[in-house]
């Protein structure tokens, strides 16, 4: 990276300047909520919950024992692990989703960011919890676990969860039509194009999105009944009646790969892999009898060497010669049928290796067929002014939110709640949302460093989130020795300075090196990349007897 870049990191600099801003606003909403919950003195105030809650959801090797002991270790107390369990159900999680919603007000301030102009992605995701949750959501067949859905909302421009929460009900367009209800998302659902994978294609989500003036870009099913209304042209405007009022929709349908060059049609190529399947079976019947024969030449021939051994052993004579001289031309005619035999065999595997790779290749064929046929796109959108390939890529920056929650599973803790109370895991779904909020701020805050066609390494920023930024945050914001003091003279409001004393302006610094540290790890974005969903399924032997959890 060049010196010209680096010095962004200087003191009085762009990313200085937002740092310090930052720790301004945490400074403010923290000690709001702080005063809120902390009625007398405690051992524990909001800043030990909430940074106890930051390491406990940040990792997915995290438990409350092990984030217990790295509180303890990184700030010097002495704290029980069943202290931080008990203060946390209390807890109310709505202080968290507050936090959230001012940050992410911040995020947009700070970064000037227009509202008028967001793309949303909304998605759902099963999790597991505790049988012993049963009472909030729906247990599987077996008893062993209950199962619910993250709901979540997702700024695809800024990589940001706008609005996150948890549901009993696996209807994803009534889980989504809360959202688009909550007070939270109202503020922006008249400015957004909401954009959806199938599953939310409903007549009803349709209907509210068309009667509140709400854009969206939603992909249908071929079996929906709006691919009727579809021209030769793959892209058609249609009008829609609904209570008596008329709407212009426009479906368009694509794909993003091209035709195989494929000579033969589908039923060709499985006659033909259905005649091969019969040769390589009749193929594998001789194999099979050939070496059943070849077997029983090695049996053969075994006794005869016994025989010819223990003839040897007895005293020589005319007619010992003569059995001696029988059982040689024996054991040599068996030798000559059994190196016929295995040269068959021999022949006949690879005759069956080539019958599989014609096979292989006649399969492959099939399989570019029915994947070229099965990749065709049909969307529905109200947003008659975009062209066709801009509603492509709207709909493309879809998998941002496929992604986070990839990450949210995999690197976070989403997969590992183990807790036995509500209250906690809704505290847990918040800070998680926080989590990516800052994630966000940090790629969006080391934008200018990140070169053309190259993003920034997410495992490792939520690495250096759980190991660094939140020790320093709370090691920042917690120090008693240290105030912030804002610039009086509100006029200047451009050339306004941050004046810090030495102590926090040490902690600042760390807090820019690690950041100067992720910048150096840059991953390049590849083109016309296909995505692939792999599912796999959970093993669910970890929620087996789980009552006797004592985890919150």
């Amino acid at each position: 990276m060049s010196e010209n870049l680096y010095k962004l990191f200087d003191e009085n600099n762009i990313i200085y300047n937002d740092i310090i801003k930052l720790m301004f606003f945490f400074n403010d909403v923290f000690n709001e909520c702080n005063n809120k919950i902390v009625i007398r003195s405690r051992k524990l105030d909001f800043y030990d919950l909430f940074f106890y809650m930051l390491n406990y959801n940040s990792s997915i090797n995290e438990t409350h024992a092990s984030s217990n002991y790295n509180f303890n270790a990184n700030y010097n107390k002495n704290i029980s692990e069943n202290a931080f369990i008990n203060r946390l159900v209390k807890f109310d999680y709505n202080h968290i989703k507050e936090i959230n919603h001012k940050f992410i007000d911040f995020y947009y301030k700070l970064f000037k960011i227009d509202i008028n102009n967001i793309v949303t992605a909304t998605d759902g995701s099963n999790i597991k919890l505790l049988s012993s949750l049963n009472k909030h959501f729906k247990l599987n067949k077996n008893n062993h676990y209950t199962n619910a859905t993250i709901s979540c909302v997702y700024d695809v421009n800024n990589n940001l969860p706008l609005f996150m929460n948890i549901n009993k009900s696996f209807n994803e367009v009534d889980n989504l039509l809360k959202q688009l209800n909550n007070d939270i998302i109202k503020k922006y659902k008249y400015k957004i194009i909401n954009v959806t994978d199938r599953g939310y294609d409903d007549i009803k989500l349709i209907k509210y999105y068309l009667q509140n003036d709400i854009l969206f870009v939603s992909r249908i099913t071929k079996k929906n009944s709006f691919i009727t209304k579809l021209e030769n042209n793959n892209n058609t405007t249609f009008t829609i009646n609904l209570d008596d009022n008329i709407y212009k929709l426009r479906i368009v349908k694509y794909t993003n790969l091209k035709k195989p060059d494929v000579q033969e049609t589908k039923n060709e190529l499985t006659q033909k892999i259905n005649e091969l399947n019969l040769k390589i079976n009749l193929t594998k019947n001789n194999r099979i009898e050939e070496k059943s024969n070849y077997d029983n030449l090695c049996v053969e021939n075994k006794s005869n060497n016994i025989e010819l051994k223990n003839i040897k052993l007895k005293k020589i004579n005319k007619k010992n010669i003569k059995n001696i001289k029988n059982i040689k031309n024996k054991i040599n005619k068996v030798r000559i049928l059994k190196s016929i035999s295995k040269k068959k065999i021999i022949k006949l595997e690879k005759e069956i290796d080539n019958l599989n790779k014609d096979k292989n290749k006649f399969k492959f064929k099939l399989n570019q067929l029915e994947t070229y046929e099965h990749s065709d796109f049909y969307i529905v959108t109200n947003n008659l002014k975009y062209s066709f390939d801009e509603l492509k890529e709207i709909y493309k920056k879809r998998w941002c939110v496929e992604t986070s929650f990839k990450f949210e599973k995999t690197v976070l803790n989403l997969n590992q709640m183990n807790n036995k109370n509500i209250q906690l895991i809704k505290q847990n779904i918040y800070i998680m949302q926080f989590i990516c909020i800052m994630n966000a701020f940090i790629n969006k805050l080391l934008e200018k460093i990140i070169k053309k066609n190259y993003y920034l390494n997410k495992t490792l920023i939520f690495k250096s989130l759980h190991d660094d930024i939140f020790i320093l945050l709370k090691k920042i914001l917690i120090n008693k020795k240290c105030t912030f003091i804002k610039n009086k003279n509100k006029k200047k409001e451009i050339n306004k300075k941050f004046i810090i004393n030495k102590e926090i302006k040490k902690m600042v610094n760390e807090l820019l090196e690690t950041l100067k540290l992720l910048s150096k790890y840059q991953i390049k974005n590849k083109k016309d990349r296909n995505y692939t969903r792999i599912k796999k399924r959970i093993n669910n032997n970890k929620f087996n007897n789980r009552n006797a959890i004592s985890n919150g």
